[in-house]
């Protein structure tokens, strides 16, 4: 009788409306900044050493080692030109990511780059380690695809609700999706893409 009350009243059955409470309880993820966040991080970066920079985000740090921005310096842009290159809406998702409590740096392996589709259009975002402030630092590489790293796995996640990505490509998702056997899966094996929705 209960059931019938309850499917009456609010559409659902015991389980389906007390999942629908716990689901409405969890957290969601913060909305992305909208305003300032490519000036900011444009002024905070500061090279550590030659052709290796960093952006202090008041979080999380973002590092680029100089093989991430190679191709860049080719073009015979300087670092600073290269990230003038990249969108606002890039800068957002970054920030977003540096500033997750969870997360105490990231490693770029690639952003803006010449002839690279998306990243050529300032909307590519490669990842190539980020280090947690549980101490743990995931290396994305192909061998770790079967060990997906919970809280890797929740950024993920995260970053795919606030609406500002559309599509994410890494070790773990290409894997289980097609068992590595794609052009796709060849070139992620060992970096976790973004593509940013301008």
């Amino acid at each position: 009788m209960l059931e019938k009350i309850l499917k009456a009243l609010f559409g659902g059955t015991i389980e389906t409306i007390l999942q629908a409470a716990t689901k409405a309880q969890e957290p969601q993820p913060e909305p992305l900044p909208t305003q300032g966040i490519r000036m900011l991080m444009i002024s905070r970066a500061r090279e550590v050493q030659a052709d290796e920079w960093e952006i202090d985000t008041g979080a999380a740090k973002i590092v680029f080692q100089q093989s991430s921005w190679e191709s860049a310096r080719q073009a015979r842009l300087d670092f600073k030109a290269m990230l003038g290159k990249v969108e606002d809406e890039t800068f957002e998702v970054l920030y977003w990511l540096a500033t997750r409590p969870e997360v105490q740096q990231i490693d770029v392996s690639s952003l803006w780059r010449p002839w690279s589709g998306v990243h050529t259009l300032g909307l590519g975002i490669d990842l190539g380690a980020i280090r947690f402030t549980s101490g743990r630092v995931w290396i994305y590489r192909a061998s770790d695809a079967v060990k997906d790293f919970p809280a890797l796995r929740k950024l993920r996640h995260d970053l795919w609700a606030t609406g500002k990505v559309n599509q994410i490509i890494d070790p773990w998702e290409t894997r289980r999706l097609n068992a590595g056997y794609s052009e796709i899966d060849r070139q992620h094996r060992n970096h976790m893409h973004r593509t940013v929705l301008k």
